[in-house]
C-alpha cells in the first residue's frame, strides 16, 4: 500500500519534470513564472514524500479507505458479504473489491525496512535535480547543503534499521519544507500552514518516542503558528476546513496527558488529513 503510494508520487514528479522541460511548453508565461511553478511542484512533492515515509513507520495512511481485492469461486459468498463491495467475473473466479477503512487501532506497526530503504534511496536520487531549481530560486546554498547532509544521515539510519534516529532524521528533513517554501511563495497563509505541519510532524515523532514534554511543546508551537491562519482567512471555501483543523489541533493538544499512543496517533491522523487539504 505505502509502496504503491510512493511509486505514484515518483511518477507524478517525473511527469511534472518532463512537462516543464519541454521547450516552449507555455509561451504565455515568463521564465520566472515557470520556475516558480516548477519549484512549487517539487516542494509539494518533497512534502508528500517525506510525510509518507514518516507515516509508514507506524502504518498510518492518510487515505480513509483502501481497496482490498480478493478472488473467490463462490458467488453466494460475495452476495452474502456485509461489507460494501463490488465484483466482476474474471474467468472462473469472481473478483471481489472491498473498501477497507484505514484505522489506527488495528494497524500493523511493524516497519517494512526493505521498502523504507528503497524510498530513501529514491529521494537521494531525485534530490540533485531539485537542488538545481531551488538554487535558481535563490534558496540559501547552505540550506541545500544541510538538506543533502541530512539525506545522507537518513540513509545511514535506515540502513542500520535504527527506528529512533530514522524518525528524527526524517523529521529534520521535513523541517526544511517551509524554509524552501518561503523563497518561492508569497502566500503567508500557505507558509503558516506549512510551519504548523512541521510542528505537528515533530509531535508525531515524539509520540513514537514517548517524549511527552516535547509533544506538548510541539503542539503549543503548532497552535501559535496556526492562529494567524484562523484569524486572517479570507477564503470562504476553506473557512470550514480551517476551523475544523483548529478544533482538531486543540483536541490533539488536550489529549497529550493521556500518554495513550494509539489515541494520540488517531488525533494526529485526523488533524493531518485536514491540514494537507488547506
Amino acid at each position: 500500500m505505502i509502496k504503491k503510494s510512493i511509486k505514484t508520487l515518483i511518477i507524478i514528479f517525473l511527469v511534472c519534470i518532463m512537462i516543464f522541460s519541454i521547450s516552449g511548453c507555455s509561451k504565455q508565461k515568463t521564465d520566472e513564472e515557470e520556475l516558480q511553478e516548477k519549484n512549487m511542484s517539487e516542494i509539494e512533492y518533497l512534502d508528500n514524500y517525506i510525510m509518507l515515509m514518516l507515516n509508514s513507520m507506524n502504518d498510518i495512511d492518510l487515505k480513509q479507505y483502501d481497496a482490498k481485492i480478493e478472488k473467490t469461486e463462490n458467488l453466494n459468498e460475495v452476495l452474502a458479504s456485509d461489507e460494501e463491495t463490488s465484483s466482476e467475473d474474471s474467468g472462473n473466479n469472481i473478483v471481489q473489491y472491498t473498501m477497507v477503512p484505514n484505522m489506527i487501532l488495528n494497524s500493523d506497526k511493524t516497519i517494512n525496512w526493505d521498502n523504507l530503504k528503497i524510498e530513501v534511496e529514491n529521494l537521494n536520487n531525485i534530490w540533485p535535480s531539485i537542488i538545481v531549481d531551488l538554487y535558481k530560486a535563490d534558496v540559501d546554498n547552505n540550506k541545500l547543503t544541510e538538506f543533502s547532509d541530512l539525506i545522507n544521515t537518513c540513509l545511514s539510519n535506515v540502513k542500520a534499521e535504527n527506528r529512533a534516529e530514522t524518525l528524527n532524521s526524517l523529521s529534520k528533513l521535513y523541517e526544511y519544507i517551509p524554509v524552501f517554501l518561503e523563497k518561492v511563495e508569497n502566500n503567508e497563509q500557505k507558509i503558516a500552514v506549512s510551519k504548523t505541519k512541521v510542528e505537528v510532524m515533530r509531535a508525531y515523532v515524539n509520540i513514537d518516542l514517548e517524549n511527552w514534554d516535547g509533544l506538548k511543546t510541539n503542539l503549543e508551537a503548532a497552535v501559535q503558528n496556526f492562529e494567524p491562519v484562523v484569524n486572517n482567512t479570507n477564503d470562504s471555501e476553506k473557512e470550514y476546513n480551517i476551523s475544523k483543523s483548529y478544533v482538531l489541533l486543540q483536541e490533539f493538544k488536550n489529549a497529550v496527558d493521556t500518554h495513550d499512543k494509539d489515541l494520540l496517533f488517531i488525533k494526529y491522523k485526523n488533524l493531518m488529513e485536514e491540514l494537507i487539504i488547506l
